[in-house]
């Protein structure tokens, strides 16, 4: 089994608690918005069977609605809904895409925050998952990096159950979706969510670039570890091979003249990357 890279979690400098309160207030209310409608998958499976899936995750989903979820766990929750709302108003992953809200079940059930789907060339869909992260430290992106180290060495991808697109017109479920990691360091996170609170209408492409080659290098690297192990022609390695080259294109194409400023959650998965390829 490939080793696994530990670091230290380190407390990060929190927003005051009258801006955490004001971020708190608009990432209530945008989630609502941005939640899955569920009436089409009853259809799709059933009352009984969404039922089913529900109660099988009732005692997770008890367990977060009871506890007290501190500073820096709320700061997660923002950072999900303002780079969703932002990335997707602004089509951070190129004017033919979608960034999409988990379900809740995919959410607990299958560790996926959102689905991004990038139609290119030829109306070919491309599907990712995105699991958010705030990295104050190593720890966390390092902690889900290794997750999906793991399930690459069992041959496992993502599935995603509660899946619907309007880009696509399509409900359903998705197969062997690439899984990557995505985050802001606190200074980046600081200038992103100020932004968005005040000034909601930037696009704020900067930080969509960084997001993107934070992917570009995860893919990268996971396509050479799953053909190390599996062989180069396996599906997880064609997956993130795909998805590699389909994020250089939107980088090499939208971001070519935006300056993408550094950022440490960037500079801790491109060590992770080369450090698991070496």
């Amino acid at each position: 089994m490939q080793e696994q890279f530990k670091a230290s979690p380190e407390q990060p400098k929190i927003f005051s608690p009258e801006m955490l309160e004001a971020l708190t207030h608009k990432t209530v209310k945008l989630n609502k918005s941005h939640s899955l409608q569920m009436e089409p998958f009853i259809d799709l499976y059933t009352l009984d069977g969404v039922r089913q899936d529900y109660a099988e995750i009732a005692e997770k989903m008890s367990q977060y609605l009871e506890q007290k979820l501190s500073p820096a766990s709320k700061l997660g929750f923002i950072f999900e809904t303002a780079l969703l709302d932002t990335g997707e108003r602004h089509h951070w992953f190129g004017e033919n895409s979608e960034l999409v809200k988990a379900s809740k079940y995919d959410d607990i059930k299958n560790g996926v925050d959102m689905i991004a789907t990038i139609l290119s060339d030829f109306d070919t869909a491309h599907h990712l998952t995105l699991a958010s992260d705030l990295t104050f430290s190593q720890h966390g992106t390092s902690e889900k990096f290794n997750r999906v180290i793991n399930d690459i060495h069992r041959e496992r991808m993502a599935e995603v159950k509660y899946f619907h697109s309007d880009l696509l017109d399509f409900t359903g479920k998705l197969s062997n979706v690439p899984k990557t990691v995505v985050g802001l360091d606190i200074e980046n996170l600081n200038r992103f969510l100020t932004q968005w609170l005040h000034e909601p209408e930037l696009a704020q492409k900067q930080f969509g670039g960084s997001i993107l080659q934070q992917i570009k290098f995860q893919s990268t690297a996971f396509s050479k570890y799953a053909g190390q192990v599996h062989g180069t022609h396996h599906r997880i390695a064609r997956r993130y091979r795909t998805t590699a080259t389909v994020i250089d294109q939107i980088l090499e194409n939208e971001y070519r003249d935006i300056a993408i400023p550094e950022n440490n959650a960037t500079k801790t998965i491109q060590a992770l990357g080369e450090r698991l390829c070496a």
